[in-house]
């Protein structure tokens, strides 16, 4: 096998992550599948997902729509879970009139999940 550095190189690509030699035949694939699995894991671990609704919408510079969001209540199961991890707080931004209409930012109460998704 070449070596993976001069193979990234040539491909003008960047390892992420190294795996260990695991062998071959059906026993290396199974341990093959279990550590990717596990590296999976990890990097799911590292996201947040959070509910949150539209507390206000009003227009904005450069034609823009502004936007508030604040962290879900309610008596639903789901939004309760939510409501425990993200119990206060807000965040705004300005969309642009397509970004606006694309995710029907359009009613004042409709609700949104919003991913956090480390760079790494």
């Amino acid at each position: 096998m070449k070596n993976i550095e001069e193979i990234a190189k040539i491909l003008e690509a960047e390892i992420v992550h190294k795996l260990p030699e695991i062998g071959g035949g059906a026993f290396g694939a199974a341990r093959l599948a279990n550590l990717v699995g596990l590296i999976q894991k990890e990097k799911i671990m590292k996201t947040m997902r959070c509910k949150v609704q539209l507390q206000s919408l009003s227009t904005s510079y450069n034609n823009g729509i502004a936007v508030k969001f604040v962290p879900i209540t309610g008596t639903s199961e789901e939004n309760k879970k939510f409501y425990a991890a993200t119990p206060g707080g807000y965040f705004e931004m300005t969309l642009s009139q397509e970004a606006a209409k694309n995710l029907e930012v359009d009613a004042l109460g409709k609700e949104f999940y919003v991913d956090f998704i480390p760079i790494v």
